[in-house]
């Protein structure tokens, strides 16, 4: 009895070394993004439901980029860590950005994000002066674009010459609209709890999921094994991770395209009553770029070729979006375009844009907002 006692502490103590030296490597060498909400970078808001803190400066980890420079304004838009108070005297033009997580850009220096690459390009290229107001929160959708919208316009605080409006595919087709939220954690944590039956789902829920909560915002080893064994953990349910059901075929006839192109109305109308021009950008999925990641992404979670469309999202949003009279561009063609010659565009780890992403989009959209900064001159 004694020698197994010995053994067995002899053995925990083995894995525990080789679970530290295991963490230390992946930490130094191979560092994960940790999933975290850290208080100095959001707040609740009975409206939003969340926002980013305003005047707030810090820094965060994301995988690949390492510590992040995140700092805000009075308005908790994302701005520049060098940026200082004084305000330009240049009598600039004003663009709002609304959009998510993939304009927030917390994996980026703001200075490498589209609104700054935008702004920096007018500025060395047309001498344009143009300031970007970014508003972009992470887990928003177009029902808190709106939102953002008319409390932008609502407070008069900024006088905007023009308002891109930045739609992810894979997240901001939306099926519900809603004009108000209740406070949510954008991470929300699991309970330890007793299963309250024998059945896996419960087993997941009670158990399962709290360990993951855990570990998530604390062991790097944990998410990057976690990636590595994505497909296996997939066939056993025990993945955040999904393929968006817009690209299902069986989606054709859903309420979700007429809801999300009229809540986009809606904004568009916003802005139109005074005159301030507003253009919508589609911004594609990783997997409509890389269909080596689709591909084993619909093997992982045993979806049927023929039942998916890459390309559907697109399609019908363009013939809503035209209906309604609204200008939407889509940099699908050319992404993919450029995804051909060598460009990475998303992270490996972090499916958002890397810095290539980032510049990518801003090449594309430049065009679009000199064509309208032009005309309000």
């Amino acid at each position: 009895m004694k020698n197994s006692t010995k053994n067995f502490l002899l053995l925990f103590a083995s894995l525990l070394f080789c679970t530290v030296i295991a963490e230390t490597i992946v930490r130094l060498f191979l560092p994960q993004q940790l999933i975290y909400a850290p208080p100095d970078v959001y707040q609740p808001d009975s409206t939003f439901g969340w926002r980013y803190l305003e005047n707030t400066n810090t820094v965060v980890n994301h995988a690949g980029a390492g510590l992040v420079h995140f700092r805000t304004d009075e308005y908790g838009y994302r701005i520049n860590a060098t940026d200082n108070k004084i305000k330009n005297t240049g009598n600039p033009l004003n663009v709002l950005i609304l959009g998510d997580s993939f304009l927030a850009a917390l994996q980026v220096e703001n200075e490498k994000t589209i609104p700054q690459l935008l702004k920096q390009d007018l500025q060395s290229q047309y001498t344009l002066n143009v300031d970007f107001y970014n508003s972009a929160v992470g887990g928003w959708d177009p029902n808190h674009y709106l939102l953002e919208a008319k409390k932008v316009l609502k407070e008069n605080r900024l006088k905007l010459d023009m308002c891109l409006v930045f739609l992810y595919v894979s997240n901001d087709i939306v099926t519900s609209v809603n004009t108000s939220y209740n406070f949510e954690q954008v991470s929300p944590q699991h309970s330890f709890s007793i299963p309250e039956d024998l059945s896996w789902s419960s087993f997941i829920n009670s158990v399962l999921y709290p360990i993951n909560d855990f570990l998530e915002v604390r062991s790097h080893l944990f998410i990057f094994l976690k990636h590595r064994f994505q497909s296996i953990l997939a066939k056993f349910g025990l993945t955040a991770a999904y393929f968006p059901d817009i690209f299902l075929l069986s989606e054709q006839s859903s309420a979700r395209w007429g809801i999300t192109s009229g809540i986009c109305k809606n904004i568009h109308d916003e802005f139109q009553r005074l005159n301030v021009p507003v253009v919508f950008i589609l911004l594609p999925s990783v997997y409509q770029c890389n269909t080596k990641i689709f591909y084993e992404h619909i093997e992982n979670f045993d979806i049927p070729l023929d039942s998916v469309d890459l390309k559907q999202p697109n399609e019908l949003l363009a013939e809503y979006f035209q209906e309604n009279r609204i200008e939407l561009h889509d940099p699908l063609f050319f992404m993919q375009k450029q995804f051909n010659h060598g460009y990475t565009m998303y992270g490996k780890i972090d499916g958002h844009f890397n810095e290539e992403g980032h510049r990518v989009v801003a090449d594309y959209v430049l065009p679009l907002v000199l064509k309208n900064l032009k005309k309000e001159q």
